[in-house]
């Protein structure tokens, strides 16, 4: 008896060891550790910094839980006049944030929308990070079936402080799949999410 005893009690507390602890350390993104979190800068602009930065927005919106996304995306170094447009489709760019706030606020809105995010990354030595990365909305979402869409997302550094001073998605989003049309249509629930267009009837948004 007491070794069955035993046995449970050793199970129990290895269960509570295997399970997050409140005392557990948070894992923050590559923008975390040693690294300074948004608004600062690391002081040397680095292509190991930036690269940083825009893997920190794809490990952002693969995060499980709205608040965890929260305090990721936090963590963006991004500027306080930092700008983020959308050219969708071969189209002109369309301005969905202004400064660091919407920008965050953009993030994190569209967070609810995609429901993974993949990257690949290439850096050049001007301060300019591209984001290779296939998006995903699925039936958790508005669209009431999974449509992936590509986009090459730049991402432009002040090479003096290392934030980021733009952001700009050229995006390839399809209006079909298979010949029946998508509805309603992707882009204009991206911008939807967009501080800029709150209120703004879908109708209204450009549609492709």
């Amino acid at each position: 008896m007491l070794t069955k005893l035993f046995a449970l009690a050793f199970a129990a507390t290895s269960l509570a060891i295997a399970l997050p602890q409140s005392g557990d350390p948070v894992d923050n993104g590559p923008i975390s550790g040693p690294y300074l979190p948004n608004g600062t800068g690391p002081g040397q602009c680095t292509s190991d910094y930036r690269l940083r930065g825009a893997k920190q927005i794809v490990f952002a919106y693969n995060l499980v839980q709205p608040g965890e996304s929260a305090e990721a995306f936090q963590r963006l170094p991004l500027k306080d006049n930092c700008q983020t447009f959308i050219n969708p489709n071969g189209g002109p760019a369309i301005p969905v944030a202004i400064d660091r706030t919407t920008t965050y606020d953009f993030a994190l809105a569209t967070r609810q929308v995609f429901s993974r995010v993949t990257g690949q990354y290439t850096d050049f030595n001007n301060g300019t990070t591209i984001i290779h990365t296939n998006v995903t909305l699925g039936a958790a979402h508005a669209i009431a079936i999974p449509v992936t869409f590509y986009a090459d997302v730049y991402l432009f550094y002040d090479l003096a402080d290392c934030l980021m001073q733009k952001i700009q998605a050229f995006a390839t989003i399809p209006t079909q799949i298979g010949g029946v049309t998508i509805t309603p249509p992707i882009l204009p629930q991206i911008l939807a999410a967009s501080d800029l267009y709150k209120g703004v009837p879908l109708s209204q948004l450009p549609q492709s």
